[in-house]
C-alpha cells in the first residue's frame, strides 16, 4: 500500500515535470522566433564564404573588371578595405584586453536580470 502511494506520487511528479518541460520548450520556441532571420542571414553569409573559398578565381575576375572599367572606384574601394582591415585588427587586439572585463560586467548585469525574468515567467517556483 505504501509503495503504491509512493509510485503514484512519483508518477504524478513525473507527469508534472513533463508538462512543465513541454511548456518551457514551447516558450523557448516562441522566443527563438526572433532569431530566425538573423540566423538565416548568417547561414547565407557562411554559405557564400564557403563558395568563395571554393571558387577564388571569381575574386580575381571581379578585381580585373574593376581595374578595366572603374580604376578610380577600385582605388576608393582599396582605401575602404584598408580602413576596415585596420579597424578589425584594432578590435582584435582590444578583444584580448577587454574581454575579461566585458564578461564580468555582462555577468554582473545579466545574472540578477535572468533570475528575475525566470521568476516572472514561471507562476510556480522552480522545482528543487
Amino acid at each position: 500500500m505504501f509503495f503504491d502511494a509512493r509510485q503514484q506520487a512519483l508518477a504524478l511528479r513525473r507527469q508534472q515535470l513533463q508538462d512543465r518541460s513541454a511548456l518551457l520548450r514551447g516558450r523557448l520556441a516562441d522566443d527563438a522566433q526572433v532569431l530566425r532571420m538573423p540566423l538565416a542571414l548568417a547561414d547565407q553569409v557562411r554559405q557564400g564564404w564557403r563558395w568563395l573559398k571554393a571558387n577564388p578565381q571569381w575574386v580575381g575576375v571581379c578585381v580585373a573588371l574593376l581595374v578595366v572599367w572603374r580604376p578610380r572606384r577600385l582605388a576608393w574601394l582599396a582605401g575602404r578595405l584598408w580602413v576596415c582591415w585596420r579597424l578589425w585588427q584594432r578590435l582584435h587586439r582590444w578583444r584580448g584586453t577587454l574581454a575579461p572585463v566585458a564578461l564580468q560586467l555582462l555577468g554582473a548585469v545579466t545574472g540578477p536580470l535572468a533570475a528575475r525574468a525566470r521568476s516572472w515567467r514561471s507562476a510556480a517556483p522552480p522545482p528543487r
